[in-house]
């Protein structure tokens, strides 16, 4: 649709002869319309399609030929003043006109053109692409509030219970106790250790205010030693905590939540680094930056200048830091969009789900862990293997979904809740995928959104990679940080995790690439539970096996920390006895 006026109405003819106040006003309306299109010109538009303009443009100087010459006939001794102006119209509104056809004469070559362009330019688009934060509730929240979904929720809440009052009943009529929560404890033991380290790390993070400060105002020598002092930084962030949970031995559940905690802190402050200077305006209307540090205005040669951030002081960008560093978001901003209240029965119920989620796993494992127990010293074949994984399938997805919705929705939110965090868009829907990309892209959404930011659009800017290397290159380290956690938490390299990412994840998605049936979500839900029934398995008799007394290995070598013990136990002539780690 044209933006230039009744176009219509001024290319129909006359139907008689205009008196004069009908030429005075024909006239106005011509003018008008000549006005607009000088907007439009000056603008560098000239509507959505330039060839339907450009033959709308013809049809109107048509027009005004028609009617001048029929002015030029009827009226010429009594208004040659408003023939005079339509002359003056319709000589400006050729000569636009001829502009026009010069610059569109070639428009399929120059929409070809500019097709091309931006084809060549959308790298570039997704790397200026930016996280905005905004005023938004969780996926699960929303769909909670229809009754239909609470019921689901119901649902789950009961089994919980169910599951836990059998718990219950058969430790208090078989073995006398009236809670058997020892499994848990022991999970959780050295907590007060862990909880030290964190507090050093913590505490270590604060120097990247000073060193980012220096980073991103100073050039030459003294940046690039910041730089590297940066490095040096995470590295120990890396290095020290892994160190010591080995060292001392920590449960899996203490090392899991120290090894977490120490990536949530890298990735923080890597963001800091590269957010903590912004160079426009970065504020929202209600969020946690006081209004007055915002903008400062000031008169430079009698006019008005608006400079962001000039009243932001040291204790301004140290607040802002420790506010970042406990707000649910891997993406340092200075400015978080908050809501106006804290709702603490919210937080109370969240808490709660978290704490029901966790003794739902201590359940869940109360029925397998002894099975892995005693399958420890049997030689892995592919029939144990195979039976293995299908029968694990069912608890390791329960597990797998609640341990999302106790750390993605409930422990997040809790925290959001607690510090009035605006933006709660931790996931998406990713139970409704039908393309790996898709669940990769919804499943965790602070994750990911950090991914594309400094890894995905960083190797496409700095690497020079293009969309597809720059995905892979950032699924690799998206991979290796994963099998690290898992490996500094449970003491030993078994990078299974690594390689199903590495091998079936990138399979699936070249595989499930732009698909929308049915058959392919069920698709993903299916090797979603066979991967988690693998990792079950796999993980749980390598590590049974490697605190199993009892089981002989074939060679001194084998009781290294990077060779799998669970290959070689049941082997004949063993050589030395393991001893609980």
């Amino acid at each position: 649709q044209s933006t230039w006026g009744p176009l219509d109405s001024i290319c129909a003819p006359m139907a008689s002869p205009p008196g004069a106040r009908d030429l005075e006003a024909r006239v106005s309306e011509l003018q008008s319309l000549v006005i607009s299109l000088q907007k439009d010109l000056r603008a560098g538009g000239v509507g959505s399609d330039p060839q339907f303009e450009l033959q709308r443009l013809e049809a109107v100087n048509r027009a005004l030929e028609l009617e001048m010459a029929e002015l030029k006939k009827d009226h010429q001794a009594h208004v040659t003043d408003l023939v005079l102006q339509l002359g003056r119209i319709e000589s400006d509104l050729g000569a636009r006109l001829a502009d026009l056809r010069e610059n569109f004469a070639q428009v399929p070559d120059l929409e070809a053109r500019r097709a091309n362009e931006r084809r060549v330019a959308n790298d570039s688009a997704l790397v200026a692409r930016k996280r905005v934060f905004g005023i938004r509730a969780s996926k699960l929240t929303e769909m909670l509030r229809v009754p239909d979904y609470a019921t689901i929720h119901n649902l789950f809440v009961t089994i919980v219970i169910m599951a836990g009052l059998n718990i219950f009943i058969t430790d208090y009529f078989e073995n006398g106790a009236v809670m058997d929560l020892s499994l848990i404890w022991w999970c959780f033991g050295d907590f007060n250790w862990a909880a030290a380290i964190w507090l050093c790390m913590l505490a270590a993070t604060f120097s990247i205010v000073p060193i980012a400060w220096v980073v991103h105002h100073s050039r030459g020598v003294v940046r690039g030693v910041f730089v590297l002092v940066y490095v040096a930084l995470q590295l120990a962030m890396y290095a020290i905590p892994a160190y010591y949970a080995r060292l001392w031995d920590f449960p899996p559940a203490t090392s899991m939540a120290l090894l977490l905690e120490q990536t949530r802190l890298s990735l923080k402050i890597h963001s800091y680094l590269r957010e903590s200077y912004p160079s426009s305006l970065d504020g929202y209307e209600h969020s946690t930056v006081r209004p007055e540090a915002l903008l400062e205005t000031t008169v430079p040669r009698g006019g008005t200048l608006a400079q962001p951030w000039a009243n932001w002081s040291v204790a301004d960008e140290i607040g802002a830091y420790v506010y970042f560093l406990f707000v649910p978001t891997l993406l340092y901003r200075r400015s978080y969009p908050q809501g106006f209240g804290v709702r603490y029965g919210f937080v109370v119920r969240s808490f709660a789900e978290v704490v029901a989620t966790v003794y739902f796993t201590y359940i869940v494992f109360r029925f397998v862990g002894p099975q892995f127990e005693k399958k420890a010293h049997e030689a892995l074949t592919l029939k144990t293997l195979t039976l293995s994984v299908f029968s694990s399938m069912m608890p390791a997805m329960l597990i797998y979904i609640m341990g999302f919705f106790a750390l993605l929705h409930a422990w997040m939110n809790a925290f959001a809740e607690l510090l009035r965090f605006g933006d709660r868009h931790f996931y998406d829907d990713w139970w409704n995928a039908t393309s790996w990309a898709d669940f990769y892209r919804r499943w965790n959404g602070v994750v990911h959104d950090w991914i594309a930011a400094y890894l995905y659009r960083d190797a496409m800017t700095y690497l020079g990679l293009r969309r597809g290397a720059a995905q892979l290159f950032s699924f690799a380290v998206s991979a290796v940080i994963h099998e690290y956690i898992i490996f500094a938490a449970l003491g030993f390299c078994y990078p299974i995790l690594l390689i199903l990412f590495a091998g079936p994840g990138i399979v699936f998605i070249s595989l499930t690439e732009k698909r929308k049936a049915r058959f392919w979500n069920i698709f993903m839900w299916f090797n979603l539970a066979l991967g988690n029934g693998m990792l079950m398995v796999l993980y749980s008799r390598e590590w049974y096996a490697r605190r199993a007394p009892q089981i002989c290995v074939a060679a001194p070598s084998s009781t290294s920390w990077w060779m799998p013990r669970s290959w070689v136990v049941g082997v004949s002539d063993c050589q030395e006895l393991l001893s609980p780690q």
